[in-house]
Formats: structure tokens, sequence, C-alpha cells
């Protein structure tokens, strides 16, 4: 088990208009992991969430972003994971994601991934990524 916490604070300045005048954001954030060996298999369950102010003085507006994340993996041994994530945005940010994947490792250095992504506010977006990842 393991609990975090962690924070930034960013200014952008506008560099094409009047000196001085920038953007600032201020995230603060807590997560935390566990994970529990099967026998030859595994569990992983992540978890985190971000809040950040956001004073935008280039735009003229504010606001607060709140980010929730959350995933379970499940490990067959070393050679395939099952993963079943969730994300939600609220605030000046909206909106909210389910992503379902796939990995299967034959061999050390490789690995292939199929991956379903559902934007669950707008099916236009939902995504399928399928990937070959060759290491070196």
């Amino acid at each position: 088990l393991m609990v975090g916490a962690y924070g930034m604070q960013a200014s952008v300045y506008d560099t094409a208009g009047a000196p001085g005048v920038l953007d600032k954001y201020t995230d603060a954030a807590v997560d935390t992991q566990w994970q529990h060996k099967m026998g030859s298999n595994s569990i992983s369950v992540h978890a985190s969430y971000t809040t950040e102010d956001q004073n935008l003085a280039l735009s003229g507006g504010s606001g607060t972003l709140n980010a929730l994340r959350v995933d379970g993996i499940f490990h067959w041994g070393y050679h395939a994971t099952a993963s079943l994530g969730y994300a939600s945005n609220s605030g000046v940010d909206k909106g909210s994601s389910t992503t379902v994947q796939y990995s299967y490792l034959p061999w050390q250095n490789t690995k292939f991934t199929a991956q379903y992504a559902i934007d669950n506010n707008d099916s236009n977006n939902n995504t399928t990524l399928l990937q070959a990842w060759l290491m070196w």
C-alpha cells in the first residue's frame, strides 16, 4: 500500500501582450496504490484526486478543475494484463471516460495491446487503439 501527495504552482506569462500579465495554476493532489500478489498473478489498484485553481488573467477568467482517476490491473504472470480505468473531471472542464485494455507480452521486449476508450459524454469520441511495441 502506498499513499502520497503532490502539488504544483505554475505561472504562464503573456509574451505577446502586456508585460506582467499572466495565468496562474495551483494544483494539489493525493494518490494511492495497492498491490497484491496471488501466486504467479497479481492485482494493482490505483487512485488519484487532483484539484486545480485557475486564475486566468490573460483571458479574464478563473475557475477550479477537479479530477478523479481510478484503475485496476490484473496481471497473469508476466505475459498478460487486463485493466479497467475510470476518469472524471468536474469544474471548468467537465466529462468522464472509461478505458478497457488488454496487453499480451509474448517474450522479452515485446508487447501487443488492444485498448478501447469510452467517452461517457460523447460516443463520437470513443477510440480504439491497437499497438505493437518492440523495445530495445
